[in-house]
C-alpha cells in the first residue's frame, strides 16, 4: 500500500511543473468555474462566486491551484447527492498577510469519525473514491506555504479552506 501511495505521489509531481507565478486569484477561480459548470448544470447545483471582486495577487503554480480547486468543487458536488437544494459557494476573506478562499456547500458536513482521517491517503467515504484528493491538494499547497483545512460551512455542510500567502507585485500595470 505504501508503495502505491508513493508511486501515485510521483506520478502526480511529474505530471505537473512546480514553477510557481505571481497571479491574480480571481482568474484562476472563474477557471476552474468553466470547467465545472456542466457538472454543475447535470446535477442542477448552484454554484456561487461571492466576495470576489478585490484584485488579489498570490504566488502559486496556476495548473496546481487550480486543480486543487477542481478536487474540492468536485467533492462539494458529490456531498450534495440526495439533497433537494444544492448549493455551493466560492468566497474570499484578505488580509495584509494572507487570503483565505473558502468552499463551502449546504450538503451533510464531515462526519465527526472521518475528520481524523480526512487528510490521510486512501482514506474515503465514497463508495469509488481513492481517497488521494484531499491527500494530494494538502501536499499541492504545503508546497506553495499554503494550508487545507475544513470545518462547519455556514450553509451547513463543510467549509474547505485553503489559506496562501498574499501577494504584492511591485508592478501593477
Amino acid at each position: 500500500m505504501a508503495k502505491i501511495s508513493e508511486q501515485l505521489k510521483s506520478f502526480a509531481r511529474k505530471s505537473t511543473s512546480n514553477e510557481q507565478q505571481d497571479v491574480q486569484l480571481y482568474p484562476l477561480i472563474l477557471s476552474a468555474k468553466e470547467l465545472m459548470t456542466g457538472q454543475f448544470k447535470a446535477q442542477m447545483t448552484l454554484l456561487e462566486l461571492c466576495d470576489l471582486e478585490t484584485p488579489v495577487w498570490v504566488r502559486v503554480n496556476p495548473i496546481q491551484l487550480e486543480q486543487v480547486l477542481i478536487n474540492l468543487l468536485t467533492n462539494a458536488l458529490q456531498a450534495l447527492e440526495g439533497q433537494a437544494e444544492r448549493v455551493v459557494q466560492i468566497r474570499l476573506q484578505t488580509s495584509e498577510q494572507q487570503i483565505a478562499l473558502f468552499v463551502d456547500d449546504n450538503g451533510p458536513g464531515v462526519g465527526i469519525e472521518t475528520l481524523p482521517h480526512l487528510f490521510e491517503p486512501f482514506h474515503t467515504t465514497k463508495k469509488n473514491g481513492l481517497g488521494l484528493g484531499l491527500s494530494i491538494s494538502q501536499q499541492i499547497l504545503h508546497s506553495m506555504q499554503g494550508t487545507l483545512s475544513v470545518a462547519t460551512s455556514p450553509l451547513g455542510g463543510a467549509r474547505f479552506t485553503i489559506t496562501l500567502p498574499r501577494f504584492t507585485p511591485l508592478n501593477m500595470d
